[in-house]
C-alpha cells in the first residue's frame, strides 16, 4: 500500500542525513504527475552541484531522476527539458523492491557518475550517440559498415545527393502516439546501400554532406542553431545547394509527409570498435531555401542569415547488415548460401522465417499450394492470406521482416526422371542452389533430388504426429534420402504418411501439431545445423525427440568407415548414448545387447538405429551372457523395416580389441540360419578412466575388420 505522506517524510529524512548532501528544498508530493519533488546540493571537488529530484509515487518501482542545474551535455545525460536545468542523469540502477536499499544504491550511482564524468571527464569505451531534442520530421535508416570509411572516400567530394524510399508513412491516428514517417536511404557518401532490390525502390532524392566533427556545442550537447552548425559544413555544401536550387525537379519531388521541406543527411566520423566509422543524422530544410542563385556566395549569404533560427533535426539509424543481425545472426556458412525451400507449409514457413531472422539473403520457394484457413494456426500466414498462393504470401511476410532478403517463388518440383523431356531443365535449375531444404514429405521430390543434385546440397526435414519428433536427413554414402527417412520413421514407430483429415472432404491428410511445438522443433534443428556450420562440418542426419520430463533430446548420426572393404557404418547418437549409460550403470561388470537397424539398398552401409538389451543375463567383470529367449522375443517383435545387425558388449577397464571368445561368438552368428546377415557387426564399449569409447568391427569372410570414425 502506497503511503505518500510517510514516503515524503522518509525522503526528507534520508537526504538530510546523506553525507556531502544538503537538503535545500524539502520533498513534497505533487498529485498531477504523481511524484515526490525536492531539491538537494551535492558537494564535489569541482564545487557544489544542485539537483531537482523526482521520485515516482510507486518507488522503488519506477525510475528516480536527478535533474542538475549546473551540468549539461555530459556523457549519459539526457536532453534538457526542465527550465534552467540540464538533462537528467542516466544512472541505470538495478531494481530492488526495498525503498531504503534502492535509494542508497541510487546515491552510490550518483556519486560515481559525478566523479567519473563530471570531475574526471572520462570517455567511455563505447561511443554514445548524441541525443535529439524536439519534434522529429522523419526517421532515416541507412547502411554504413565500418569498412565503408576508407581514406579516400571524401577526398574529392564532401557533399552530394542520395536516394531514399518511404518505408512507413506517418501515423496520424488521433488515438495513437504520433510517429514520423520512416525512410530507407542509399548512396549516402556515395556508398550504395546493400538492401535487397525489393526493399529499396527509390522515389525521392535528398542531399548529404560531411561535417568536420560531431554537431555538438560542448561534450554531448547537440547544435540547435544554424549559426552553430554552419562552421562545421564543408566548402562544397553551398555549391551542392546551388545545384539543387537550379534543378526544378528536385524541389517538386520531396514526399508530402515532409511538408515543404527536403531531407539533408549530415555525416561525421565517430569512434568504432575497429577504428573510425561514419554515422549519419538527418535534418529538414525548407524548400524555400532552394533558389536559382547566380552564385555560390548568394547561397552562403542566405544560410548565414539564418543565424539563430533552430535546426529541425530528424532521426537516423544505422541498419547495416552487421547491426541488423548482430544480436542473432546465424553462421554465414548457413545463411550465406543461395537456399531453396521445397514446401512452405507449417514446417517450411517456420524454417524460412527462422533463416531470414538469422540473416538469410537469397531464399527461394517451390510450392504451388494455396493458403487454407486451417493453415493459419501453425504457419507464418495471416487470415487475410487465405486463398492466396503460399509462396507469394510468405514472400511478402519475409520481405517485411528484412530489407536484405531476396525471395523468388516457383511452382512445385515437376514430376520427372532422368531422360524425360523436362529433366535437363529441372536438374539445371536445382543445381543453381547451394542448399535445398525439402519440407514437402513427398517421396517423388526426394527421388528427383537424389538423382539431380549432389548429396551434400540437400536436407530433408519432416515432423511426426504432434511434432513429437523431427527428422533432418542429410544424404549419406550408400543411403538415399528416402531410405534414411523411412529408416528413422520406422525407428520412432511413426507412420510414413499422415492420417489426419480436417473435416469432411477428400483432400490430402496432414499431421496434427501445434504451432508452438513445430516452432520449438525447428528452432532447435536450426541450432544444430548452425553448430555444424560453425565447425565447418558437412551436415549430418539427426533427429529430435520430445521426451516427457526431459524436454527435446538430440540424436545425431555418427559415421564410421571400413576402407579395405568399402563399407560404411552409421549409428545414431541416441544409441551411443544409451550404450554409454548402460555400460556405466553396470560397471565394473560387463553388459551388452543387440544392434538393430537396416542396410542400404546396395548393402554397403549398415545403419544402427536401435539397441536391444536383455532383461535376463549373467555377467561378471570379464564376461556377459544374455538370455537367448529374451533377446529372440524382442527381435521377433521388431517392425519389418528393422533387422538384426550385430552384437555389442562392454569391456570394463579392458582392451579395445575383441577377445577370442568374442571372435568365436560373432563368427558363429555369421553362419546362423536365423541371422539375416553374413557380415554381423561387433561393438566393444571400452571403459577407461570412467569414460566410454566405442570400437566397431565387422565380420567378413571369416575375419574381423575394424571401422574407423569418420570426422567431417
Amino acid at each position: 500500500m502506497v503511503d505518500t505522506g510517510a514516503d515524503t517524510r522518509f525522503f526528507n529524512t534520508f537526504f538530510a542525513a546523506e553525507p556531502n548532501v544538503t537538503l535545500l528544498e524539502p520533498f513534497v508530493f505533487e498529485e498531477a504527475p504523481a511524484r515526490h519533488v525536492g531539491g538537494i546540493r551535492v558537494e564535489t571537488a569541482k564545487g557544489p552541484v544542485h539537483f531537482t529530484v523526482h521520485v515516482p509515487e510507486a518507488y522503488p518501482q519506477g525510475e528516480l531522476l536527478f535533474w542538475p542545474k549546473e551540468i549539461v551535455g555530459y556523457a549519459h545525460q539526457s536532453i534538457p527539458k526542465l527550465p534552467q536545468h540540464g538533462g537528467f542523469l542516466c544512472l541505470t540502477t538495478h531494481t530492488i523492491n526495498h525503498l531504503p536499499t534502492r535509494l542508497a544504491q541510487e546515491m552510490r550511482q550518483l556519486h560515481g557518475w559525478l566523479k567519473r564524468y563530471y570531475m574526471q571527464e572520462e570517455l567511455d569505451e563505447h561511443y554514445e550517440y548524441i541525443a535529439i531534442r524536439g519534434a522529429k520530421c522523419g526517421h532515416l535508416h541507412f547502411d554504413e559498415e565500418p569498412a565503408d570509411y576508407g581514406a579516400n572516400r571524401f577526398v574529392t567530394q564532401q557533399s552530394g545527393t542520395f536516394a531514399y524510399s518511404l518505408l512507413r508513412p506517418a501515423n496520424t491516428a488521433v488515438d495513437l502516439p504520433t510517429q514520423a514517417p520512416t525512410f530507407l536511404g542509399s548512396g549516402l557518401g556515395n556508398v550504395a546501400a546493400r538492401w535487397a532490390a525489393n526493399a529499396h525502390q527509390p522515389r525521392y532524392a535528398g542531399m548529404w554532406t560531411l561535417l568536420s566533427q560531431e554537431p555538438v556545442l560542448q561534450r554531448k550537447l547537440r547544435v540547435e542553431r544554424w549559426g552553430d552548425l554552419l562552421p562545421l559544413l564543408p566548402e562544397d555544401f553551398y555549391a551542392q545547394m546551388r545545384q539543387l536550387g537550379l534543378e526544378h525537379g528536385f524541389r517538386r519531388q520531396s514526399p508530402p509527409s515532409l511538408g515543404n521541406r527536403f531531407m539533408l543527411a549530415v555525416g561525421y566520423p565517430i569512434p568504432g570498435s575497429g577504428g573510425q566509422e561514419i554515422t549519419w543524422d538527418t535534418l529538414f530544410i525548407p524548400l524555400s531555401l532552394l533558389r536559382r542563385d547566380a552564385s555560390i556566395s548568394a547561397v552562403r549569404n542566405r544560410f548565414e542569415a539564418l543565424g539563430k533560427q533552430r535546426v529541425v533535426w530528424g532521426e537516423a539509424s544505422n541498419a547495416a547488415y552487421s547491426r541488423f543481425f548482430g544480436r542473432g545472426q546465424l553462421p554465414a556458412a548457413l545463411v550465406g548460401r543461395r537456399v531453396l525451400i521445397i514446401g512452405v507449409g507449417a514446417l517450411g514457413s517456420c524454417l524460412a522465417e527462422t533463416l531470414v531472422r538469422g540473416g538469410q539473403r537469397e531464399l527461394d520457394f517451390a510450392d504451388s499450394d494455396l493458403v487454407a484457413p486451417g493453415n493459419i494456426c501453425r504457419s507464418r500466414y495471416r487470415f487475410r492470406d487465405a486463398g492466396s498462393p503460399k509462396s507469394l504470401a510468405l514472400q511478402h511476410h519475409l520481405e517485411a521482416l528484412s530489407p536484405y532478403v531476396s525471395v523468388q517463388i516457383h511452382d512445385s518440383i515437376p514430376n520427372t526422371a532422368p531422360g524425360a523431356q523436362n529433366w535437363a531443365r529441372t536438374a539445371a535449375w536445382l543445381n543453381e542452389y547451394d542448399l535445398i531444404f525439402d519440407c514437402s514429405a513427398n517421396n517423388e521430390v526426394l527421388t528427383t533430388l537424389h538423382h539431380a543434385v549432389p548429396a551434400t546440397r540437400v536436407l530433408h526435414i519432416s515432423i511426426t504426429e504432434g511434432a513429437e519428433e523431427l527428422i533432418a536427413v542429410a544424404s549419406e554414402a550408400g543411403c538415399s534420402l528416402q531410405e534414411r527417412r523411412e529408416q528413422l520413421l520406422a525407428h520412432v514407430g511413426r507412420p510414413a504418411h499422415p492420417e489426419f483429415r480436417e473435416g469432411a472432404g477428400c483432400w490430402h491428410p496432414t499431421f496434427r501439431a501445434a504451432g508452438a511445438n513445430i516452432e520449438a522443433m525447428v528452432g532447435l534443428a536450426i541450432s544444430e545445423l548452425a553448430e555444424m556450420a560453425r565447425q565447418k562440418k558437412t551436415f549430418r542426419t539427426f533427429s529430435l525427440h520430445h521426451v516427457p520430463g526431459r524436454g527435446i533430446q538430440v540424436s545425431t548420426d555418427q559415421h564410421y568407415t571400413q576402407t579395405q572393404l568399402s563399407l560404411q557404418l552409421v549409428i545414431t547418437g541416441e544409441c551411443l548414448e544409451q550404450i554409454k549409460q548402460l555400460t556405466q550403470q553396470h560397471y565394473p561388470k560387463e553388459f551388452g545387447g543387440v544392434l538393430v537397424g537396416n542396410y542400404s539398398e546396395d548393402g554397403s552401409c549398415a545403419i544402427v538405429s536401435r539397441i536391444i538389451v536383455p532383461a535376463k543375463f549373467k555377467n561378471s567383470p570379464t564376461s556377459f551372457t544374455p538370455d537367448p529367449a529374451c533377446i529372440n522375443r524382442q527381435l521377433q517383435a521388431l517392425p519389418e523395416q528393422l533387422q538384426y545387425l550385430g552384437d555389442w558388449h562392454s569391456h570394463p577397464d579392458g582392451p579395445s580389441q575383441p577377445s577370442s571368445t568374442d571372435r568365436a561368438t560373432i563368427a558363429k552368428l555369421a553362419t546362423h540360419p536365423n541371422v539375416r546377415t553374413d557380415s554381423p557387426i561387433l561393438l566393444i564399449a571400452q571403459t577407461k578412466q570412467h569414460q566410454v569409447f566405442s570400437h566397431f568391427f565387422v565380420h567378413h569372410h571369416g575375419q574381423l575388420h575394424a571401422y574407423q570414425s569418420s570426422v567431417s
